[in-house]
């Protein structure tokens, strides 16, 4: 009995690995390169990106025949760079952290070039430390935002981008970034503050331009507003000295008319003026009623007798 159990001992044992020599798992994130005879081609591939899901249990030929030469996380990796400090256009000392996003897109060039994710994490790092010098062709004021836009950081970014990817194009990695951003940029403290400064000048120097641009443009219009003024002013003595030569001319004719049509009118009106101009002057008049008409009728003397005299 005991032989047996031992027998049997070396069955199981012998299955488990007979099953671990021919039988891998492969994970949903992953892809497994599987070497026959020490090469590796297309079929050597097991959940290739981009392909049929083909994660789960697969079977293949026992050592030295077959077997599992590498696995790739095909997830997307971030990649921190160290920082770094670069020159910009102006001669400005600027410190500069770029993070890139990558994966693994081609698992068997990945495999023949790189071999491993150290490895591609070292590639990636030089690449982008080369790129970085991409910052010199912007000034300081630029890559600062000052004017809040950021689309000149996304213009750099894109360009590192760029760069990259074709570089890794070009040797064949099998690795795609999928985006780069620029998570640091800031002064040296040695020069921080005269950067500042020097920054601070240049700010109050455009201020003073575009209050010397506001007055001029203020006193320009003002001069406008004071011709217009006179202009309309003119006008409006010129349009009210002719209403009143109208007005004046309307009352001539319109007394030439009157007196036309009632000459005993036009005489009282005479009368009454005359009146009028002596009693605004200093002299008192006496002026007998009686001989004025109607009432020199009643005393018996002829009409345009009257008679009178000063004190």
């Amino acid at each position: 009995m005991k032989r047996f159990l031992n027998i049997l001992v070396a069955i199981l044992l012998a299955a488990v690995l007979a099953g671990y020599a021919v039988a891998y798992s492969v994970r949903y994130n992953e892809s497994v390169i599987v070497t026959t005879l020490g090469s590796a081609d297309e079929n050597s591939v097991k959940n290739a990106p981009g392909g049929e899901p083909d994660a789960g249990l697969h079977f293949k030929l026992p050592w030295p025949i077959q077997r599992i030469a590498a696995r790739f996380d095909t997830r997307v990796q971030v990649l921190e760079a160290a920082i770094e400090q670069v020159t910009t256009a102006d001669q400005q000392s600027i410190i500069l952290r770029i993070t890139l996003n990558w994966r693994v897109d081609d698992p068997l060039a990945f495999y023949k070039s790189l071999g491993s994710m150290d490895a591609a994490t070292r590639q990636l790092r030089t690449r982008v430390r080369a790129a970085n010098g991409l910052a010199g062709d912007y000034r300081f004021d630029e890559l600062a935002n000052l004017e809040g836009s950021g689309q000149t950081l996304d213009e750099l970014a894109g360009r590192i981008h760029e760069l990259v990817q074709t570089g890794l194009d070009d040797r064949g990695y099998g690795l795609t970034i999928e985006s780069v951003g620029i998570t640091k940029l800031q002064l040296p403290a040695a020069v921080t503050q005269s950067v500042f400064d020097r920054m601070r000048a240049e700010r109050e120097v455009l201020a003073r331009r575009a209050r010397d641009r506001g007055q001029t443009q203020g006193q320009s219009l003002i001069t406008r507003a004071n011709e217009d003024a006179r202009t309309i002013l003119a006008f409006a003595r010129q349009q009210a000295s002719t209403i009143q030569s109208r007005g004046e001319q309307m009352e001539a004719e319109t007394l030439a008319r009157l007196e036309g049509d009632a000459a005993d009118l036009a005489l009282l009106l005479d009368e009454l003026d005359a009146v009028r101009r002596s009693i605004n002057g200093r002299d008192r008049w006496y002026i007998k009623v009686g001989d004025m008409y109607p009432f020199n009728t009643l005393m018996g003397q002829p009409s345009n007798s009257a008679s009178g005299g000063t004190e």
